[in-house]
């Protein structure tokens, strides 16, 4: 089993995309868990089944918890692989962290500059997360983690551009870049949009805006997942979700913390809460809803045809740009550094084909 466990029940950022920023009407608890409680989880988890890897994060911000390298230390006492996610605006006790060893750090970003960054991680500074980058990087040199540091860049239309910019730096950093074509989520608001039915969630304005910045159409993609939505569901059965408080969510997609939850992990046998995420009705009802939309195929990605229709999106939104010689566009980036053939559009346009597969 995965464990994904919100250590935390806040974020200081509010991304459009995320439902810490677009579902304020939610209102979920805001604990903190302690090691003792993570200690006494893991205990019961490795008496109930083998524990693939521990997430501290979820929809929330791990790296404001006081106590993180000590959690950390937690989980690897098991001999668990720990990973961790972060925005990265905040940086605390460095050294501390990297030697504690987490496996995997992954720090979510949009963009290389302000202007991008700051519409869709709303509230971060991007010269911080430039700044804390390096700190992070220079902390595992120190104290010679093996820790896996990787740049999950969520791309929407307008922000190639950075992410080019960025390979620069996190090839200097050895920091590894992971592309992922951003989608607006919880489940909620997705399902809101794909059923467009408001009592899963609200449906803004501001959603709207999100919706036309992807570089993976919506319609589109509820298209693709709906024609693969007999794939089993890799998410229900494979992980086990908890908030700061130990209690289970049905899912690692779901927001709502109340309305979908199966009870405190420590009290309940984990064969009990398995069962409970097929049978409890409101859960059961949500399942069905959403695999019938392939909803829970969008979510991992799991079909190629996503990533055939987001390359023809962004290359219909760049060639746009490159008929209207826009100085800032991605074409023109990628011209000015290959000058021998800046002229041709063709090989430019094949260049980035090659550049969004990598």
């Amino acid at each position: 089993m995965e464990l994904i466990i919100d250590v935390v029940g806040s974020c200081d950022l509010k991304c459009p995309s995320c439902p810490v920023g677009n579902s304020p009407h939610v209102k979920n608890n805001q604990g903190v868990m302690t090691p003792n409680k993570l200690r006494e989880i893991l205990e019961k988890a490795t008496r109930e089944g083998t524990v693939d890897f521990v997430a501290l994060y979820n929809w929330t911000e791990p790296l404001i918890h006081p106590r993180l390298p000590e959690l950390v230390r937690t989980v690897k006492s098991f001999g668990i692989p720990c990973h961790l996610s972060s925005h990265l605006n905040t940086l605390k006790n460095e050294d501390e962290l990297m030697a504690a060893e987490p496996d995997h750090f992954r720090i979510s970003m949009s963009g290389f500059t302000q202007e991008n960054y700051g519409i869709t991680h709303r509230g971060g500074e991007v010269s911080k997360v430039l700044e804390n980058l390096k700190r992070l990087a220079d902390a595992r040199t120190r104290t010679g983690a093996k820790t896996e540091i990787c740049i999950l860049y969520h791309r929407y239309l307008g922000n190639l551009d950075d992410e080019l910019k960025l390979r620069k730096l996190a090839s200097k950093l050895d920091i590894a870049i992971n592309p992922v074509w951003a989608y607006l989520m919880p489940l909620e608001k997705m399902l809101a949009f794909a059923y467009n039915d408001s009592s899963y969630s609200p449906m803004t304005e501001e959603d709207q805006g999100i919706l036309k910045r992807l570089a993976l159409p919506f319609d589109q993609a509820i298209e693709i997942a709906q024609r693969n939505r007999k794939q089993p569901c890799s998410l229900i059965d494979n992980q086990v979700v908890m908030n700061a408080r130990g209690e289970v969510i049905l899912c690692c997609t779901i927001y709502d913390q109340d309305k979908y939850k199966l009870g405190n992990f420590l009290d309940r046998p984990l064969k009990d809460i398995t069962r409970d995420k097929h049978q409890q009705q409101n859960c059961k009802n949500l399942c069905e809803t959403c695999m019938a939309k392939g909803a829970h195929v969008y979510s991992v990605y799991g079909s190629s045809e996503f990533n055939k229709s987001a390359e023809q999106n962004v290359l219909k939104h760049y060639s746009s740009a490159l008929e209207m010689n826009s100085r800032g566009s991605l074409f023109y980036f990628i011209a000015t550094h290959l000058p021998a053939v800046r002229s041709s559009a063709r090989f430019i346009r094949r260049y980035l084909k090659k550049f969004l597969r990598v």
